[in-house]
């Protein structure tokens, strides 16, 4: 959810028993910090980072144009995460920065895709690998 989604219900500006975090998965993640009734804090909503933007297009790639995503994961299934470079892909100075902070498309685009698929193919990952490790 984003917070503005989120923002006109007064019934989501606190919970009872502590801070609840609200996750949504989409081109770009993003969370919303939800916080306890008896204290006195807005929420707090930032992005993550990459959702399913990067994995779409590296599935809509892999099948040439086929799928236009992973159902139910099926091809990251079939695939083993290269934990090296995902280690290297979070390096990214987005994954650093102070909260709150916001992405979106055009610093996660199809260029780092490309040039992400690039690494993976020089390390011998299969499409089913890129998919997983992006996963």
């Amino acid at each position: 959810f984003d917070w503005l989604v989120l923002r006109p219900s007064p019934n989501l500006n606190g919970v009872a028993g502590g801070w609840r975090a609200v996750q949504n998965i989409g081109g770009i993640g993003n969370v919303t910090f939800l916080p306890p009734t008896n204290l006195d804090h807005p929420p707090v909503a930032l992005d993550t980072g990459p959702g399913n933007a990067l994995i779409d297009w590296a599935v809509t790639t892999a099948t040439d144009g086929r799928l236009a995503y992973d159902q139910d994961g099926q091809i990251a299934a079939a695939g083993r995460v290269h934990h090296g470079l995902l280690e290297e892909w979070l390096t990214l100075p987005y994954f650093e920065q102070p909260l709150p902070k916001t992405t979106g498309r055009e610093l996660f685009s199809t260029t780092l895709a490309q040039q992400w698929r690039q690494q993976a193919v020089g390390l011998g990952l299969t499409d089913a690998d890129f998919v997983a490790t992006l996963t």
